[in-house]
This record gives structure tokens, sequence and C-alpha cells, in this order.
């Protein structure tokens, strides 16, 4: 009875064993099979944003680096940038990401390839003295998976059930660019959005969902010190600001004010550090129709925006008083596309 007892249980354990390696399996072919990322963040575009830099390397050219948030990400158009300058750049933008983040990963990135210069793109409403959220990617992990060298087994420890049905859930807006989530890159990791007023959130689209952090004790203080640690090394620093829509600057006191403040603050940091500054908005003003919502540049707005910023560093004369007017966006494209594939120092 006894040895009939012991047989039943080892045959639960093995069969219990059994079903949770075959799960396990499931999850982790799963997330292979669909590209999803592991799960080193809680933050899915910053994950996704590695697995990028391990499929595309940026490889021994030196490259210039767009780093920054959805700003960086959606506004700038660093194939444009690749194109006409015929050098590699490399977009880090990741959505919801802090500046001591994007500082960190710059300095994980940059212990692994070349870089000539930092772009930091943002929206000065993104410049606060407390973030939403602060993160942080062990170095050896970092390394180990961007070059391709992390084990099935690691790999492994970074996935889970949860993660997994949360990516599912959210998987047609990250798999599409008409979505402000998407995660569609281009060649060089940038994400066109292909949002109009039309099929815009309405309240993004009318600033309603802005919260502005009204006070700013120490609000740029990372920021400078980014600045100031790509500074000491001898590369080129350059701070581009996203425009806002007019309509929600005009008619909002509050985010009017804030905008104003920080854009003096940033100036400031820019002087401070040696950085250039490029500010279109004291030269342009974006039609309607270059915004996917209230703070973001569409696929038209952010060509626009970087065939301005390439003259800038060029430099040439931005002429004042600009009305930039953007054509109709193209149809949508599904993800099977793109996805598969300033001063002197």
């Amino acid at each position: 009875m006894k040895t009939e007892s012991k047989h039943s249980f080892g045959y639960y354990l093995l069969l219990c064993l059994g079903t949770a390696m075959a799960l396990c399996a499931a999850v982790e072919f799963t997330c292979l099979f669909l590209g999803i990322a592991p799960l080193f963040t809680p933050n899915p575009p910053l994950n996704e944003k590695l697995r990028f830099i391990r499929e595309n390397p940026p490889g021994n050219a030196s490259i210039g680096l767009i780093s920054g948030a959805s700003v960086a990400l959606n506004d700038i158009d660093s194939d444009l940038l690749e194109d006409a300058e015929h050098r590699p750049f490399l977009n880090l933008g990741a959505n919801g990401i802090s500046v001591p983040t994007s500082q960190r990963v710059y300095d994980q990135l940059s212990d692994l390839f070349p870089i000539r210069e930092v772009i930091f793109a943002v929206d000065p409403l993104e410049i606060r003295d407390t973030y939403r959220l602060d993160i942080q990617i062990p170095t050896p992990v970092f390394r180990r998976y961007v070059l391709g060298k992390m084990s099935f087994v690691e790999e492994f420890a970074y996935r889970d059930i949860p993660g997994l049905m949360s990516y599912w859930k959210n998987w047609r807006d990250y798999r599409t660019r008409t979505a402000p989530t998407s995660l569609v890159f281009s060649k060089t990791g940038a994400v066109p959005l292909e949002i109009g007023q039309e099929n815009a959130d309405p309240r993004a689209w009318s600033g309603e969902t802005i919260d502005p952090e009204m006070t700013c004790l120490h609000c740029t203080e990372d920021l400078q010190r980014f600045c100031s640690e790509v500074r000491s090394q001898g590369r080129p620093f350059t701070i581009a600001l996203g425009p806002i829509r007019e309509q929600v600057l005009s008619s909002m006191s509050k985010v009017r004010a804030v905008v104003t403040d920080r854009q003096a603050r940033i100036r400031s940091v820019a002087e401070a550090c040696g950085a250039g500054l490029f500010d279109l908005t004291g030269f342009a003003r974006f039609n309607d129709s270059c915004f996917a919502n209230s703070v973001h540049l569409n696929a038209n707005g952010m060509h626009a925006m970087t065939e301005q910023l390439e003259r800038f560093r060029r430099g040439e004369s931005l002429a004042r008083n600009m009305e930039i007017s953007c054509a109709p966006l193209p149809i949508a494209r599904s993800a099977g596309g793109d996805h598969a594939q300033a001063p002197s120092p």
C-alpha cells in the first residue's frame, strides 16, 4: 500500500513538473514567435527598444544618438537625418522614460558602441522634479542581451504570464502606427505616427490629459547632469524642444505658464553646459495637420520638424514666423513593414 502511495506521489509530482515546464516553454516560445522582448523593466517601450538594438546592432561606425522619451521617438525622424548626412543614427527614444533613465541607457550603450553625439529631444512639460517611474537595468544584463549573449534560461527569467497577457491586450496598439503607444520602429528606431485630428483621442488632442507640474525646484538638474557628462567626454549635445499645439497653449494658461518657464530653464542649461539648442517654436508655428495629439507630431509633422533640425545642423538661418503645414497622412501601414527592419566638441 505504501509502495503504491509512493508511486502515485511520484507520478503526480512528475506530472506537475512536466506541466509547469510545458507552460514555461509555451510562454517562451510564444514570446519568441511574436517577437516580444523580455520584461527587463516595467516599461514595454524600453524593453522593445533593447530588442531593436539587439536585432539591429549599430556596428563599428560612430552613431548619432537620439535620446529621450516620446518626443525623441515620435518627433525626430532619425531616418531622415541618417539619409541626409550619410552616417548612422540610432533613435533610443521610448515612451515614459525619465532623464536619469535616458542617461543610464546612454552610459551602458556607450560602453558597447562608439557614439559621436547626443541629440536629446524633450517636451518642456516632461521636465519635472519627480518622475512617475525610475527604471534601472543591471549593466551585465544590458550587455549580455544587447550583444546577443544571453542564454535561453536567463532570458526566460524575465518572462511572466501577466506580462505576456498585458502585451497581448495591447497587441493591436503596439503593432500599428495609428496608436500613440505604437512600437512599429523605422529602420533607425523612430516611430512616425499615422494619426491626425480625425483619428486622434479627443481628450489627448484638446490637451485635457495634460497635468502640468507647476513647481520646479530641481527640475532641470538631471538634464544638466546628462549634458555635462556628454560634453565632458568631448561629444556634442543638442537639446531639441518639441512643439505643442497652439490652441492648447492659448486656451490653457497653466500649461502655457509651465512651458514658458521650462523653455527658459532649458535655455539656461544649454548655455551652462555648452549644448546646442534647437527650439523651433521660436521661429515657426505648426499647423494642426502636423499633430498626432496635443504634444506629439504625426509622421508628416516629424518629417517637417526634422527637416528644420537638419538645416539647423548645417548652420543655416531659420526664417522667423514660419507657418508649417503638413500634407494629409497616407493610409495606415501594417506592422509588417519597417519593424522587420550643432555645437562642435
